[in-house]
């Protein structure tokens, strides 16, 4: 059991320097009036419980007073006052704590460390358990019967059964409160709702709305296709259009490369020359290429129909890039051969020169040994070489 084993006073009302020391159990303090027994118990107030407030406690004489209060376990509490001071000193367990203008409070560690809180009834009302005044009698029996019956709720734990109560009460008028005002607020968001009422009528115009958007988004990407698949046509169109033309240019060339096969014949028969003579083959190997040429150019009038069918626009726009790549390696080979043969021309022509310049040279005609003059020598050339040769 802790209990106090010193009490040190110091300038505190008639007590300059005091010190007593206690025993455990009973102690009593006896002597003669205004002797300063009651300013003991003062002096255990004010250390406790910082009563009473002010300075008139202070020795006259003095500016400064010391109250030092020591437990049986080591504990020593000093509550001091002065004109530059007003502290509390904690020393507990080799630890010395310092609180500095305390004012009219008690500081947490000092009430923790001597355990003897006041009572507290309510928000105003406050009595300590462990020390009486000077004349005042048995615990509470002085005191009003409200505050007995408080003080004992607070002892037996009353109180928390009151408080509990209030509670209770307070939080069953609360929900009741909000009950009503939930009520309330129900009442008005039926009445709300009521305008919503055909809600499952509208979602399913909304449904239908929906269906009719996807179904305006499908035409839409379709006509989108659509027009893409016209575009692609009408450049279809374009270049079959200009590969007819490439076709129609190509129509003439088959009658041109008879006549070159002829005249090379011609020269191969009268001037021997086998130069003329591979060349000449050689064309009439390639006429053939071109005779397939023109076989396969006559299939292109049926490009157009083809194009028009547009769920096989892409086989058919693929077929139509293979031809015009077959034709367009067919072109070159033709402009080639046209360089061929007119290259060939060009040989003719310088063989028909050269054989009318041997014919003036010769005078005579080297098949029946006839003379010629140079009058005959076109008549000569016309007839070997034919009448394109002169041109």
């Amino acid at each position: 059991m802790r209990y106090i084993v010193e009490l040190e006073l110091e300038n505190f009302q008639c007590h300059a320097h005091t010190r007593l020391t206690f025993s455990p159990g009973l102690n009593v303090i006896v002597g003669p009036s205004d002797q300063g027994k009651t300013a003991l118990l003062r002096a255990l107030r004010w250390v406790l419980y910082n009563e009473p407030r002010g300075s008139d406690f202070v020795r006259v004489g003095a500016d400064t007073c010391r109250v030092t209060v020591t437990f049986n376990d080591g504990t020593r509490i000093t509550r001091e006052k002065g004109p530059r001071t007003n502290r509390y000193v904690l020393e507990k367990d080799g630890k010395r704590d310092e609180s500095q203008g305390v004012g009219g409070s008690v500081p947490p560690q000092v009430q923790a460390a001597h355990g003897m809180a006041p009572l507290k009834l309510d928000a105003d009302t406050e009595i300590p358990l462990h020390l009486g005044g000077q004349l005042e009698g048995p615990f509470l029996l002085e005191a009003p019967g409200t505050l007995r019956a408080k003080a004992i709720g607070q002892v037996i734990g009353a109180h928390i059964i009151d408080a509990a109560i209030r509670d209770v009460l307070a939080d069953e008028d609360r929900a009741a409160r909000d009950e009503r005002v939930l009520e309330r607020e129900i009442a008005a968001r039926e009445k709300d709702l009521e305008a919503f009422a055909d809600l499952p009528e509208r979602e399913r115009a909304m449904e239908r709305v929906e269906e009719l958007l996807d179904r305006v988004e499908e035409a839409r990407r379709r006509a989108d296709q659509l027009v893409d698949l016209k575009q692609r046509l009408a450049r279809n169109r374009g270049e079959a259009a200009r590969l007819e033309q490439v076709r129609a240019r190509l129509a003439g060339l088959e009658e041109a490369e008879r006549a070159l096969a002829e005249a090379e014949g011609r020269v191969q028969r009268y001037v021997r020359v086998r130069q003329v003579a591979a060349r000449w083959q050689d064309n009439t190997a390639r006429r053939g290429q071109w005779e397939r040429v023109a076989a396969g150019l006559a299939g292109l009038s049926r490009a157009e129909k083809f194009w028009e069918e547009a769920a096989e626009q892409a086989l058919r726009w693929q077929k139509l890039q293979e031809v015009r790549v077959r034709l367009t390696r067919k072109e070159e080979q033709l402009t080639a051969a046209t360089r061929e043969r007119e290259r060939a021309r060009q040989q003719v022509e310088d063989l028909r020169t050269r054989y009318g310049r041997l014919l003036l040279e010769l005078g005579r005609c080297p098949t029946c040994g006839a003379a010629i003059t140079p009058a005959q020598i076109p008549a000569i050339l016309a007839d070997v070489f034919g009448d394109e040769g002169g041109r």
